[in-house]
């Protein structure tokens, strides 16, 4: 069983602190990313936009209808393909780091390691089920994405709402997992892992 002293639950939410702060820098750089995209694009066809290229005014009505449509349907692809950038990037970090490095950044910092509920070394099937759990509105997202990504106004709204429930549900993790004696959270439950100190961790 982990430790049930306060400096246990401690170092546990700052370590969620760190990785969320991990996860947040990296949801920084692909929105700077995308954006740049978007607007690149967006410029591009605005170009094309040009009164000398039609040979009456309603042609180029036209082609400014065609231009716009075309932008809201890549702003929402764009919106969709950063959204599953996020998701495989995240899930790597999360999911892979415990396998490849044995830890993530925030449970290095603070000497806590997952493994699985006997005590072994976790599986890559219990660390892909564990982060699945904390990742759990990223279809949601995803889907939405689709279909707000590319409606004016709305698309500036759309991380923010987006990160708030992805935020949410965090706190529902910090939630149970404070809540409880074992200090496990859903995905441990659900993967049949724990969070123990490093020192405890029996070496490979």
């Amino acid at each position: 069983m982990p430790d049930t002293d306060d400096e246990y639950l401690q170092d546990r939410l700052l370590a969620a602190g760190v990785d969320a702060l991990v996860a947040g820098g990296v949801l920084v750089f692909a929105i700077g990313f995308f954006y740049a995209i978007n607007q690149l694009l967006g410029a591009v066809l605005l170009g094309a936009l040009s009164p000398e290229s039609y040979a009456s005014e309603s042609a180029e009505i036209e082609a400014f209808a065609t231009i716009i449509g075309a932008t809201v349907v890549m702003s929402a692809v764009l919106a969709v393909i950063k959204w599953v950038t996020l998701t495989v990037l995240w899930v790597g970090y999360y999911a892979g780091a415990p396998i490849l490095a044995g830890q993530t950044l925030g449970k290095e910092l603070f000497d806590l390691r997952a493994v699985s509920s006997d005590g072994t070394a976790m599986t890559l099937r219990q660390s892909v089920t564990r982060t699945a759990v904390l990742l759990v509105p990223l279809p949601v997202v995803i889907v939405l994405a689709g279909l707000l990504g590319g409606i004016p106004v709305i698309n500036w709204l759309f991380d923010p709402m987006a990160l708030a429930l992805i935020g949410a549900w965090g706190l529902v993790e910090i939630v149970v997992l404070v809540g409880r004696d074992d200090y496990r959270r859903l995905g441990d439950r659900l993967a049949g892992t724990r969070v123990v100190r490093e020192k405890s961790h029996p070496e490979n």
